[in-house]
Protein backbone atom coordinates (compact mmCIF):
# COMPACT_ATOMS: atom_id res chain seq x y z
CA UNK A 1 0.00 0.00 0.00
CA UNK A 2 3.02 2.57 -0.28
CA UNK A 3 2.09 3.38 -3.57
CA UNK A 4 0.14 6.58 -2.61
CA UNK A 5 -2.64 6.39 -5.43
CA UNK A 6 -6.10 7.98 -4.22
CA UNK A 7 -8.56 5.06 -5.05
CA UNK A 8 -6.25 2.27 -6.14
CA UNK A 9 -3.35 0.05 -5.02
CA UNK A 10 -0.96 -2.05 -7.14
CA UNK A 11 0.82 -4.96 -6.40
CA UNK A 12 4.42 -4.45 -5.72
CA UNK A 13 5.20 -7.78 -8.10
CA UNK A 14 2.95 -7.33 -10.84
CA UNK A 15 1.57 -4.46 -10.94
CA UNK A 16 -2.12 -5.92 -10.85
CA UNK A 17 -4.57 -3.14 -9.56
CA UNK A 18 -6.96 -3.14 -6.60
CA UNK A 19 -9.55 -1.10 -6.01
CA UNK A 20 -9.39 0.68 -2.68
CA UNK A 21 -13.26 1.12 -1.15
CA UNK A 22 -13.24 3.86 1.83
CA UNK A 23 -10.00 2.65 3.15
CA UNK A 24 -6.77 4.91 4.26
CA UNK A 25 -3.51 4.74 4.47
CA UNK A 26 -1.48 5.56 7.57
CA UNK A 27 1.38 4.56 9.09
CA UNK A 28 2.18 0.53 8.69
CA UNK A 29 3.88 -2.48 10.03
CA UNK A 30 6.48 -1.77 6.69
CA UNK A 31 5.85 1.44 5.15
CA UNK A 32 2.20 2.35 4.54
CA UNK A 33 -0.94 0.30 5.64
CA UNK A 34 -4.52 0.56 5.51
CA UNK A 35 -6.85 1.52 8.20
CA UNK A 36 -10.61 -0.33 8.24
CA UNK A 37 -13.46 1.22 9.48
CA UNK A 38 -15.42 -2.24 10.47
CA UNK A 39 -18.26 -1.46 8.67
CA UNK A 40 -18.09 -0.24 5.14
CA UNK A 41 -14.43 -0.55 3.54
CA UNK A 42 -12.25 -2.54 1.55
CA UNK A 43 -10.13 -3.68 -0.95
CA UNK A 44 -11.18 -5.81 -4.45
CA UNK A 45 -8.68 -7.61 -6.13
CA UNK A 46 -10.88 -8.31 -8.80
CA UNK A 47 -11.55 -12.23 -9.78
CA UNK A 48 -8.28 -13.48 -8.50
CA UNK A 49 -8.44 -16.73 -7.33
CA UNK A 50 -5.24 -18.90 -6.20
CA UNK A 51 -7.12 -21.52 -4.17
CA UNK A 52 -7.34 -23.80 -6.79
CA UNK A 53 -3.76 -25.09 -6.17
CA UNK A 54 -1.65 -24.34 -4.27
CA UNK A 55 -1.05 -21.45 -2.70
CA UNK A 56 0.19 -18.59 0.45
CA UNK A 57 -1.96 -16.55 1.75
CA UNK A 58 -0.33 -13.89 3.96
CA UNK A 59 -0.91 -10.16 5.79
CA UNK A 60 0.11 -8.13 9.06
CA UNK A 61 -2.39 -7.49 10.92
CA UNK A 62 -3.65 -5.00 13.72
CA UNK A 63 -7.26 -4.89 15.23
CA UNK A 64 -8.26 -2.10 16.83
CA UNK A 65 -11.16 -3.72 18.53
CA UNK A 66 -11.71 -7.31 20.23
CA UNK A 67 -14.13 -9.14 18.14
CA UNK A 68 -17.42 -10.51 19.47
CA UNK A 69 -19.86 -13.66 17.89
CA UNK A 70 -18.55 -13.31 14.56
CA UNK A 71 -15.63 -12.84 12.19
CA UNK A 72 -14.03 -9.95 10.06
CA UNK A 73 -12.02 -10.67 7.40
CA UNK A 74 -8.33 -10.07 6.65
CA UNK A 75 -8.46 -11.63 2.71
CA UNK A 76 -11.60 -13.62 1.32
CA UNK A 77 -13.64 -14.78 -1.38
CA UNK A 78 -17.20 -15.89 -0.49
CA UNK A 79 -20.27 -14.42 -0.06
CA UNK A 80 -22.20 -14.75 2.74
CA UNK A 81 -24.83 -18.14 3.18
CA UNK A 82 -22.74 -19.49 0.27
CA UNK A 83 -22.24 -22.72 1.32
CA UNK A 84 -19.24 -23.99 -1.83
CA UNK A 85 -16.54 -22.48 -3.25
CA UNK A 86 -15.31 -20.15 -0.49
CA UNK A 87 -12.69 -19.16 2.00
CA UNK A 88 -11.35 -16.59 4.07
CA UNK A 89 -8.63 -15.63 6.46
CA UNK A 90 -9.90 -13.73 8.97
CA UNK A 91 -10.28 -12.77 13.05
CA UNK A 92 -12.69 -14.66 14.39
CA UNK A 93 -14.73 -14.16 18.23
CA UNK A 94 -11.96 -13.39 20.87
CA UNK A 95 -9.28 -12.28 18.52
CA UNK A 96 -8.45 -16.12 17.44
CA UNK A 97 -7.05 -16.25 13.77
CA UNK A 98 -9.16 -18.51 11.52
CA UNK A 99 -8.78 -20.17 7.80
CA UNK A 100 -12.09 -21.68 6.72
CA UNK A 101 -12.70 -22.99 2.91
CA UNK A 102 -15.38 -25.02 1.18
CA UNK A 103 -14.54 -26.62 -1.89
CA UNK A 104 -17.47 -27.71 -4.50
CA UNK A 105 -19.33 -30.14 -2.87
CA UNK A 106 -18.49 -30.26 0.98
CA UNK A 107 -19.92 -27.07 3.64
CA UNK A 108 -16.52 -25.68 5.56
CA UNK A 109 -14.63 -28.69 4.81
CA UNK A 110 -11.48 -27.34 6.25
CA UNK A 111 -11.45 -25.22 9.52
CA UNK A 112 -7.92 -23.80 10.87
CA UNK A 113 -8.01 -21.54 13.58
CA UNK A 114 -5.65 -20.34 16.77
CA UNK A 115 -6.59 -20.44 20.68
CA UNK A 116 -8.37 -17.16 22.00
CA UNK A 117 -6.63 -13.43 22.04
CA UNK A 118 -3.71 -14.54 19.52
CA UNK A 119 -4.54 -11.80 17.64
CA UNK A 120 -3.92 -9.29 20.04
CA UNK A 121 -6.41 -5.55 19.91
CA UNK A 122 -3.45 -2.94 18.61
CA UNK A 123 -0.62 -5.04 18.41
CA UNK A 124 0.42 -6.21 15.09
CA UNK A 125 0.41 -9.84 14.26
CA UNK A 126 1.27 -11.61 11.34
CA UNK A 127 -1.14 -14.38 10.33
CA UNK A 128 -0.29 -16.74 7.22
CA UNK A 129 -1.96 -19.95 5.42
CA UNK A 130 -0.68 -22.17 2.95
CA UNK A 131 -2.03 -25.28 1.22
CA UNK A 132 0.85 -27.41 -0.68
CA UNK A 133 -1.59 -30.74 -2.42
CA UNK A 134 -3.52 -32.33 0.43
CA UNK A 135 -1.79 -29.89 3.30
CA UNK A 136 -3.38 -27.00 5.10
CA UNK A 137 -0.94 -25.16 7.21
CA UNK A 138 -1.82 -21.85 9.71
CA UNK A 139 0.67 -19.58 11.07
CA UNK A 140 1.13 -17.30 13.40
CA UNK A 141 3.83 -14.77 13.94
CA UNK A 142 6.41 -16.84 11.56
CA UNK A 143 5.63 -20.00 13.41
CA UNK A 144 3.26 -23.11 12.70
CA UNK A 145 -0.12 -23.55 14.88
CA UNK A 146 -2.63 -25.58 13.16
CA UNK A 147 -2.37 -28.42 9.99
CA UNK A 148 -4.66 -30.04 8.59
CA UNK A 149 -4.57 -32.72 5.60
CA UNK A 150 -8.04 -33.06 3.37
CA UNK A 151 -9.19 -36.10 1.00
CA UNK A 152 -7.99 -35.17 -2.77
CA UNK A 153 -9.43 -33.81 -4.94
CA UNK A 154 -10.05 -30.39 -3.28
CA UNK A 155 -10.97 -28.07 -5.74
CA UNK A 156 -12.16 -24.46 -5.08
CA UNK A 157 -12.84 -22.08 -7.62
CA UNK A 158 -15.64 -19.05 -7.70
CA UNK A 159 -15.95 -15.70 -9.93
CA UNK A 160 -16.29 -13.60 -6.78
CA UNK A 161 -13.88 -10.67 -6.77
CA UNK A 162 -11.57 -11.14 -3.86
CA UNK A 163 -11.36 -8.91 -1.06
CA UNK A 164 -8.86 -7.40 1.55
CA UNK A 165 -10.58 -6.73 4.82
CA UNK A 166 -14.24 -7.71 3.93
CA UNK A 167 -16.26 -10.81 1.90
CA UNK A 168 -19.11 -9.91 0.08
CA UNK A 169 -22.48 -9.38 1.08
CA UNK A 170 -25.93 -12.28 -0.06
CA UNK A 171 -26.71 -9.58 -3.08
CA UNK A 172 -24.87 -7.39 -4.59
CA UNK A 173 -21.39 -5.84 -3.99
CA UNK A 174 -21.52 -4.50 0.12
CA UNK A 175 -19.29 -5.46 1.78
CA UNK A 176 -19.60 -7.13 5.41
CA UNK A 177 -17.75 -8.91 7.69
CA UNK A 178 -15.03 -5.55 7.91
CA UNK A 179 -12.32 -5.43 9.61
CA UNK A 180 -11.99 -3.03 12.21
CA UNK A 181 -8.23 -1.98 12.20
CA UNK A 182 -5.02 -1.92 10.24
CA UNK A 183 -3.68 -4.38 7.37
CA UNK A 184 -0.45 -3.93 5.97
CA UNK A 185 2.33 -6.36 3.66
CA UNK A 186 -0.51 -8.53 2.33
CA UNK A 187 0.82 -11.65 0.32
CA UNK A 188 -0.81 -13.88 -2.05
CA UNK A 189 1.68 -16.32 -4.05
CA UNK A 190 0.41 -19.34 -6.41
CA UNK A 191 2.63 -21.53 -4.56
CA UNK A 192 3.28 -23.09 -0.97
CA UNK A 193 5.75 -20.87 0.57
CA UNK A 194 7.55 -22.58 3.24
CA UNK A 195 7.69 -23.17 7.00
CA UNK A 196 11.50 -21.27 6.59
CA UNK A 197 10.03 -18.31 4.31
CA UNK A 198 7.58 -17.50 6.63
CA UNK A 199 9.72 -16.65 9.21
CA UNK A 200 12.03 -15.11 7.08
CA UNK A 201 9.38 -12.83 6.20
CA UNK A 202 8.27 -12.22 9.66
CA UNK A 203 11.68 -11.45 10.37
CA UNK A 204 12.26 -9.09 6.99
CA UNK A 205 9.14 -7.44 7.87
CA UNK A 206 10.05 -6.45 11.68
CA UNK A 207 13.75 -5.26 11.19
CA UNK A 208 12.48 -3.42 7.68
CA UNK A 209 16.04 -3.09 7.11
CA UNK A 210 17.41 -2.67 10.43
CA UNK A 211 20.06 -4.32 12.55
CA UNK A 212 18.68 -4.71 16.17
CA UNK A 213 21.34 -3.87 18.79
CA UNK A 214 18.94 -4.35 21.89
CA UNK A 215 15.85 -6.01 23.16
CA UNK A 216 14.30 -4.45 26.43
CA UNK A 217 11.90 -5.71 28.90
CA UNK A 218 10.16 -3.97 31.79
CA UNK A 219 13.47 -5.71 33.78
CA UNK A 220 15.48 -3.38 31.78
CA UNK A 221 13.68 -0.78 31.67
CA UNK A 222 11.86 0.10 34.48
CA UNK A 223 9.86 3.10 36.16
CA UNK A 224 13.26 4.68 36.82
CA UNK A 225 15.89 5.88 34.89
CA UNK A 226 18.50 3.33 33.51
CA UNK A 227 21.49 3.53 31.44
CA UNK A 228 21.71 0.92 28.28
CA UNK A 229 24.75 0.55 26.64
CA UNK A 230 25.23 0.15 23.16
CA UNK A 231 28.17 -1.32 20.82
CA UNK A 232 28.60 0.56 17.79
CA UNK A 233 32.28 -1.15 16.73
CA UNK A 234 30.54 -2.73 13.78
CA UNK A 235 28.62 0.25 11.90
CA UNK A 236 32.41 2.45 11.84
CA UNK A 237 32.55 2.71 7.83
CA UNK A 238 33.64 6.41 7.40
CA UNK A 239 31.36 9.50 6.70
CA UNK A 240 28.12 6.73 5.95
CA UNK A 241 25.09 8.26 7.85
CA UNK A 242 22.74 5.53 10.34
CA UNK A 243 19.70 6.00 11.62
CA UNK A 244 19.10 4.65 15.70
CA UNK A 245 15.78 3.64 16.36
CA UNK A 246 14.53 3.12 20.31
CA UNK A 247 11.03 2.38 20.30
CA UNK A 248 8.60 0.43 22.30
CA UNK A 249 6.72 -2.91 20.59
CA UNK A 250 4.41 -3.67 23.36
CA UNK A 251 2.61 -2.34 26.57
CA UNK A 252 0.70 0.79 27.72
CA UNK A 253 3.69 2.82 29.41
CA UNK A 254 5.21 5.04 27.18
CA UNK A 255 8.81 4.56 26.87
CA UNK A 256 10.48 7.83 28.18
CA UNK A 257 14.18 9.07 26.63
CA UNK A 258 16.33 11.68 28.98
CA UNK A 259 19.41 11.33 26.95
CA UNK A 260 21.81 10.10 24.19
CA UNK A 261 25.38 10.29 24.83
CA UNK A 262 28.11 8.77 24.53
CA UNK A 263 30.25 6.87 27.22
CA UNK A 264 33.30 9.29 26.80
CA UNK A 265 33.11 12.39 25.22
CA UNK A 266 30.72 15.20 24.22
CA UNK A 267 26.92 14.10 24.93
CA UNK A 268 24.23 14.32 22.46
CA UNK A 269 21.00 16.97 23.34
CA UNK A 270 17.89 16.06 23.89
CA UNK A 271 16.76 17.68 20.60
CA UNK A 272 18.70 15.21 18.55
CA UNK A 273 15.84 13.30 18.85
CA UNK A 274 13.02 13.42 16.40
CA UNK A 275 9.52 11.65 16.04
CA UNK A 276 9.94 9.94 12.94
CA UNK A 277 6.87 8.20 11.06
CA UNK A 278 6.97 5.36 13.43
CA UNK A 279 6.50 5.24 17.17
CA UNK A 280 9.85 5.60 18.58
CA UNK A 281 12.45 8.00 18.98
CA UNK A 282 14.82 8.52 15.39
CA UNK A 283 18.50 9.72 15.44
CA UNK A 284 20.87 10.26 12.51
CA UNK A 285 24.20 9.68 13.36
CA UNK A 286 28.17 9.15 11.95
CA UNK A 287 29.52 6.17 14.23
CA UNK A 288 33.05 7.14 12.39
CA UNK A 289 32.87 10.21 15.12
CA UNK A 290 32.57 8.04 17.97
CA UNK A 291 35.77 7.21 20.34
CA UNK A 292 34.86 5.22 21.55
CA UNK A 293 32.51 3.61 19.67
CA UNK A 294 29.94 2.78 22.69
CA UNK A 295 26.50 5.22 23.33
CA UNK A 296 24.56 5.40 26.19
CA UNK A 297 20.80 5.29 26.45
CA UNK A 298 18.95 6.94 29.65
CA UNK A 299 15.59 5.18 29.61
CA UNK A 300 12.38 4.77 31.61
CA UNK A 301 9.15 3.26 31.20
CA UNK A 302 6.72 2.26 33.96
CA UNK A 303 8.07 -1.15 34.02
CA UNK A 304 4.99 -3.03 33.84
CA UNK A 305 5.30 -6.97 32.67
CA UNK A 306 4.02 -6.46 29.58
CA UNK A 307 6.22 -3.61 28.50
CA UNK A 308 9.00 -4.30 25.66
CA UNK A 309 11.01 -2.79 23.00
CA UNK A 310 13.81 -2.83 20.87
CA UNK A 311 16.71 -0.67 19.48
CA UNK A 312 17.49 -0.99 16.31
CA UNK A 313 20.30 0.93 13.70
CA UNK A 314 20.26 0.47 9.89
CA UNK A 315 22.83 2.24 7.03
CA UNK A 316 21.08 5.48 5.55
CA UNK A 317 23.81 6.91 3.28
CA UNK A 318 26.55 9.62 2.82
CA UNK A 319 26.14 12.85 4.41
Amino acid sequence: FDDRLLHFTRDATGGRRAEIVGANRTVGKRGLALQFDGRFTCVDLGNLDPADGDFTLAAWVKPSKRIEKTFRAVLSKERVFSERNQFHLAIADENRVVFVMSDVVSRQALTLETAFGKAPVDEWTHVAVTRQGAEFTLFLNGQSVARQEVRLPFAHNNDVDMLIGATHAEFGNNAVHVFPGLIDEIRILGRAASADEISAIVTEDELRGYTRLLAWDAQTVGSRWANLVLELAPWRPESELHELVITQTSGQGRLEIETIGLLEGSQVVPDALKPGDEPGYHWLTTPAAFQPLRLVVTARGRGAAETRGEILIRHVGSP
